[in-house]
């Protein structure tokens, strides 16, 4: 986050939710202790098997759904390999990461 210049507050769920609880429970759990009315989350299957829309709806919770499009960028050897960390991204574009990112 630093080498990113990236300032936010990073809290683990386990600081807000109850810890007996898991998947959806967890998430609806913690947007309430937040008062959160939109929740943002991926579109790969990771964030598809806990995603229940009706409960998003049901709570007045507006659900967004993240369609994410990797950008390219130079690596030093061969063709272009996507998701890698973003250690590969700072080795390989230095200076130019935030741009990118």
């Amino acid at each position: 986050m630093k080498e990113l210049n990236i300032n936010t507050e990073l809290k683990y769920s386990s600081q807000i939710s109850d810890s007996e609880l898991y998947g959806s429970d967890k998430i609806f759990n913690i947007l309430e202790k937040l008062n959160t009315t939109e929740y943002i989350t991926g579109s790969g299957p990771g964030s598809m098997r806990y995603i229940d829309e009706k409960g998003f709806s049901d709570r007045n919770i507006k659900l967004k759904w993240q369609y994410y499009e990797h950008p390219k960028y130079n690596q030093l050897h061969g063709e272009f390999i996507p998701y890698m960390s973003v250690v590969d991204l700072l080795f390989n574009e230095g200076e130019k990461r935030r741009k990118i990112i």
